[in-house]
């Protein structure tokens, strides 16, 4: 009997029998469970199935009640088998420190997202598709009241009717899946429901915090610490991408990538055969980025590897936290070939029962990445959405790159991250830019296009364009000539930007928006009632 809690601040630990030692096989393509098993003079049953299209399957040796590498060795040279390996425990990346909580987020401003929100605040591409991304953890709070707009809702199902109306093999599937307990009921806990809150936190609603995305559909997986789980989680991800590609969006979702905070136990090299690996690839050739933590632990993953961190498909990002100052988190795993890239750590996040709360390890950096991709598929780029539906494969690679050449180069990240650097998502829209619009700047002079809702009791936003790329001031007056508001703003990225200001603190009046570049000054007036 193994008994799993996650601490500090847990309040649920989870007690799981294993009665004996499992494997987990991939077959070749022509191989069926039964032909292996009446081939093979091991003692073994079939569980189930794992992942149906790689042929990946649960099975478990009835006869042995301790792990025995022998086996191992001998199915592995079995010619119906594949891959073959234990279904071992899988821990949790958090660090859920009892601090006092901090005050703000400043993971956003580190990231540039207030600039990228001036672009876009995430929800659909330009071509209308539903933006998702798959989320596989321990629990999840459904009901906390700064996600719960953003949790998916499977279209295919008919609400608690113990029917599987979209034909996917998960009866009510509303939300998504508990693959421990094979149901779709969901756990609450505290570590699965940060990390949503890190994603896609509904933004501008007044309450809690602002995700990465004010909007995007989260799918939800759960799982309790086995391989197999993982598994079978990437595979209803992978197949639900797939069949939006094959109907042209009539069912499955729109699901750009998956955020596993999380790894085995033990430091193992992952060669491009292992399960881990072959599931994070076949996920990408759909259209899905696999976001990987490092591991908690000051190790060399090139050296002694990390799974599923330092498993070698293209398809996958590997993150490291970084603290406010850029210095890496000082309990993280390295590797300048293996980890891509850091982003912050340690942020305050939504917790159950609508509490906020520190969220620690290398488990909280890595939403931020997982939120900056979805955040770039929503780029007002048509060119981008046709290649996300047309070539989600090449979509989901440009999108890795993008990433990985937006960074803030950081002198901690060195040797330790393949990128050097810590994640940016205004540069990375900045490089989109490059690739899909070489030629932006086609205004002829500076000017503000649009200033709405005006008059306005709340957020006003005010687009303008400019011939140049430069960053520059915009200032706010109120009607006696004082300063309100001053920020930097850079032009970026499809034409024109917009900014958004909080005036729902000022006092009604009239007010005046001045942009002012090396040769222009622009002036318009907009009221607060």
């Amino acid at each position: 009997m193994k008994k799993i809690c996650t601490f500090l601040f847990c309040t649920l630990c989870f007690t799981t029998v294993f009665a004996q030692e499992q494997l987990i096989i991939q077959l070749e393509s022509s191989a069926t469970p039964k032909s292996f098993i009446t081939s093979t003079k091991v003692e073994i049953e079939h569980e189930k199935v794992l992942f149906e299209r790689l042929n990946i399957h649960l099975f478990q040796l009835p006869l042995l009640k301790a792990k025995d590498d022998l086996i191992l060795e001998q199915l592995n040279r079995h010619p119906l088998i594949k891959s073959v390996s234990w279904d071992e425990e899988v821990e949790s990346r958090a660090t859920i420190p009892n601090d006092r909580l901090y005050p703000e987020q400043f993971a956003l401003d580190r990231i540039q997202a207030p600039n990228a929100w001036d672009i876009t605040t995430g929800g659909t591409t330009a071509n209308g598709d539903e933006i998702a991304v798959g989320i596989v953890d321990q629990d999840f709070s459904i009901t906390q009241s700064d996600i719960v707009e953003n949790i998916w809702v499977n279209p295919g199902e008919e609400k608690e009717n113990s029917v599987d109306d979209d034909n996917n093999g998960f009866i009510d599937d509303i939300n998504g899946w508990n693959f421990d307990n094979s149901s779709n009921q969901l756990n609450e806990g505290v570590h699965g429901t940060p990390i949503t809150g890190i994603i896609g936190a509904k933004g501008n609603n007044e309450i809690g915090t602002a995700g990465i995305n004010w909007d995007v559909k989260m799918v939800l997986a759960q799982h309790n610490f086995r391989t197999s789980q993982l598994i079978e989680s990437y595979g209803y991800f992978e197949s639900l991408r797939r069949q939006y590609n094959e109907s042209n969006g009539a069912s499955g979702a729109f699901i750009v990538a998956v955020n596993s905070s999380l790894g085995l136990v033990n430091p193992t090299i992952c060669p491009a055969d292992n399960v881990w690996n072959v599931a994070q690839q076949a996920m990408g050739e759909v259209g899905i980025l696999a976001i990987n933590s490092a591991k908690n632990q000051p190790i060399d993953s090139d050296v002694v590897g990390d799974i599923p961190s330092s498993c070698p498909s293209d398809f996958i990002i590997s993150v490291l936290g970084t603290e406010p100052n850029d210095d890496k988190f000082s309990s993280s795993a390295c590797g300048d070939f293996t980890i891509d890239l850091g982003a912050p750590y340690n942020v305050i996040a939504p917790f159950p029962f609508d509490e906020y709360r520190d969220f620690g390890g290398n488990s909280s950096a890595t939403p931020h990445v997982t939120g900056a991709v979805a955040l770039l598929y929503s780029l007002p780029s048509k060119e981008l959405a046709d290649l996300a539906t047309e070539k989600p494969m090449e979509a989901a690679l440009l999108i890795k790159k993008a990433i990985l050449n937006g960074v803030d180069k950081v002198a901690a990240l060195e040797d330790c991250t393949l990128s050097d650097g810590r994640l940016n998502l205004f540069k990375s829209m900045q490089y989109l830019e490059s690739v899909f619009n070489p030629n932006p700047t086609t205004a002829e002079k500076l000017a503000i296009t649009s200033i709405s809702p005006n008059p306005t009791n709340g957020l006003i936003q005010f687009a303008y364009e400019t011939p140049g790329t430069e960053e520059f001031p915009a200032r706010v007056y109120n009607a006696i000539g004082q300063l309100v508001y001053k920020e930097k703003v850079q032009p970026c990225c499809f034409g024109e930007t917009n900014v958004s200001i909080n005036t729902s603190n000022w006092a009604s009046g009239t007010y005046i928006i001045v942009l002012e570049d090396e040769d222009e000054r622009v002036v318009e007036r907009f009221v607060v009632y």
